[in-house]
């Protein structure tokens, strides 16, 4: 087996999701109403919105480029865990169009819809990495 020694840059691409999040566990609720009353706040929200569907995908290509895994599922993974806003976001989003397309309501619902929206959600990322993955080896191949 090969033996890799990781370089900063490696472990800064690994860590990268944490940044959003923890800035605002870094932040005092106090520094975060400044943040929003000027505006920039906003300006945070709809770039970790954009998480998913720009910086993910980034994320996995930098992740397969550099050699730091040979599973799709370690970005997942990664990724799911790390970048905790975006990631309750869009599993409220799959919670509120699947009690619309079943019309159940109640706190025990709510939970296993919660559940079953991670692994919707889980499930779709795993996919986006699987084909990123797919498509760079193909790159890296001569033929």
């Amino acid at each position: 087996m090969k033996q890799k020694n990781e370089s900063i840059l490696d472990m800064l691409i690994v860590f990268f999701p944490l940044l959003p999040g923890f800035l605002w566990l870094l932040f005092g609720t106090a520094v975060v109403e400044v943040i929003f009353d000027t505006g920039l706040g906003k300006i945070y929200l709809f770039l970790d919105t954009l998480s998913f569907p720009v910086f993910y995908p980034l994320y996995c290509v930098l992740f397969c480029k550099r050699d730091m895994g040979d599973r799709p599922i370690y970005p997942a993974m990664f990724y799911f865990l790390m970048d905790v806003i975006p990631t309750l976001v869009y599993i409220s989003f799959i919670v509120e169009g699947l009690k619309m397309l079943t019309g159940w309501k109640g706190e025990v619902i709510t939970w296993v819809f919660r559940f079953i929206g991670a692994g919707i959600l889980l499930a779709a990322m795993w996919l986006v990495a699987e084909y990123i993955f797919r498509w760079m080896s193909k790159r890296k191949s001569p033929l």
